[in-house]
């Protein structure tokens, strides 16, 4: 619903974007009213609905769209601290260590000894249907990745990065022929580090590390409007991360002291435009004096802050193409 009421604004339809905005804010305070018990979000299975549910199971996947809202620059849908019960609730009932003793079905794509999150888990045994969903006790690391990035995202940063450090060890490039599938007749070795197993050797869904990158950077960017922003959640005073845009890819670094911030974005290929840059400065700074500066010429603008976002809008949208650098100073109070 956040999805189509955006789209339906950028159409310049408003009674169909409040439609929409109904439906969004129903629909999340329903779910929150309904599918809290007080740790993370349950399922309440439609009454015609036949096997394979959940229930009151813990599902890797219960904060899902909270993720993707925030990789394509929608607002979540739940509150920001039940969203951290959830995700504390995964590490306390979904992640193991080891997998010792535990029947992964149908197919096994974790090493007994090898760490990692399982898809669901009921805190209470006695609980799981008798036809849960098929992949409950599967683990893969698409899913996985989502959960990490939803931590970064939440400021879990220690929490995501074990998760993923979990997947990273388990496919360093060590052949591993103790995995098996109940879809195949053999599943061959396993460890491929470029090409995690995941539904299958290649499997796309993998390619949501990607994520772990956008949440790490706090990546922002609407290439029709030229707007790019980084809200670094890893190493912000100290910050280098690689960022593509829709014509072109560099490089954005961002240094951090007592009295200022310093930012950088290069262009190492193609052409960015920009009108809007969107920054954050240390929770109780303010920003005061500013100077935007391109192949040492001044770029106008001006600064907004609302709490520790940073807005700078340029005066005239400026294009900067390969080997060119956008230089921002911020004076911090």
């Amino acid at each position: 619903m956040s999805a189509s009421e955006k789209i339906a604004e950028l159409e310049n339809k408003p009674d169909l974007a409040q439609k929409y905005r109904d439906i969004r804010i129903s629909g999340s305070k329903k779910q929150n009213d309904t599918l809290w018990n007080g740790e993370y979000y349950i399922q309440i299975p439609q009454s015609n609905l036949k096997g394979h549910n959940y229930i009151t199971g813990c599902s890797i996947d219960q904060v899902l769209g909270e993720w993707w809202a925030k990789m394509v620059g929608l607002d979540g849908h739940y509150p920001q601290d039940r969203v951290k019960s959830a995700l504390n609730s995964l590490l306390r009932y979904n992640f193991r260590d080891s997998f010792v003793g535990v029947e992964q079905k149908p197919r096994k794509f974790v090493s007994d000894n090898d760490a990692g999150m399982q898809m669901i888990c009921w805190p209470n045994e006695w609980d799981r249907p008798a036809s849960p969903l098929f992949y409950a006790d599967e683990v893969m690391s698409g899913f996985e990745y989502a959960a990490a990035a939803t931590m970064v995202q939440m400021g879990m940063l220690k929490e995501g990065y074990m998760v993923v450090k979990a997947i990273y060890d388990r496919y360093d490039g060590r052949r591993r022929e103790d995995l098996t599938s109940a879809e195949t007749a053999s599943w061959g070795y396993s460890g491929n580090p470029f090409g995690d197993d995941e539904c299958g050797k290649f499997y796309g869904r993998a390619m949501s590390v990607w994520s772990l990158l956008l949440a790490s950077q706090g990546f922002y960017y609407n290439g029709p409007e030229k707007i790019i922003g980084f809200d670094p959640q890893w190493q912000p005073a100290d910050h280098s991360s690689f960022f593509t845009g829709a014509e072109g890819w560099g490089l954005f670094e961002q240094k951090r002291n007592s009295k200022s911030q310093s930012d950088v974005i290069t262009v190492v290929w193609g052409k960015l435009d920009v009108a809007e840059i969107r920054l954050t400065v240390e929770q109780g700074r303010k920003a005061g004096a500013f100077s935007i500066e391109t192949d040492g010429k001044p770029i106008a603008g001006e600064i907004t802050q609302n709490q520790n976002d940073v807005v700078l809008k340029l005066k005239k949208p400026i294009n900067i193409s390969s080997g060119q650098k956008i230089n921002i100073l911020l004076t911090l109070k």
